[in-house]
């Protein structure tokens, strides 16, 4: 059985080695994304060091390289019986999956994709939080008053 990277849906050491090393289909996909990068994806994925791994330029990659090789596993000798959808970084793996991008294209841009946004968040620091339970206006009201110590507000809802 193939385990998921974490139950939060992120990235952790180990993550991908026992479908690579189930599956030759995952272990070439795994070798391919780490061909098309120029690094060892697939060794900081399965060793670490964990720092390393979820820096965002390669986390983001990690996460898709997951999904491909998962795939490429389900995939093989099925006639192209899966489908899949996905909803921001999730879209990339759809894409390999509906085979309108190989995986290691797919982790080009995903790569770069982690790139950007880890140099957007140091450029301009910040965070975000999940908030559950509460009515927009609750909400909307918080933002406003945490407001006075800097800029907050409502990304969704």
């Amino acid at each position: 059985m193939v385990q998921p990277c974490s139950p939060a849906g992120g990235i952790e050491i180990g993550c991908g080695e026992g479908p690579a090393a189930a599956f030759p289909a995952a272990r070439d996909t795994f070798q391919a994304i780490d061909e098309a990068l120029g690094v060892a994806l697939s060794k900081v994925m399965f060793e670490g060091p964990e720092d390393e791994l979820t820096a965002t330029h390669n986390a983001q990659p990690a996460i898709l390289a997951h999904s491909a090789a998962v795939f490429a596993a389900l995939g093989t000798g099925n006639g192209g019986g899966i489908g899949a959808a996905g909803h921001s970084l999730g879209e990339y793996s759809a894409y390999v999956t509906a085979a309108a991008l190989d995986a290691p294209e797919a982790a080009k841009l995903v790569r770069r994709r982690g790139e950007l946004m880890q140099k957007a968040g140091e450029e301009r620091p910040g965070m975000m939080a999940a908030v559950l339970g509460l009515a927009t206006a609750q909400v909307e009201a918080a933002c406003k008053e945490a407001s006075r110590q800097g800029s907050v507000a409502v990304a969704a809802n």
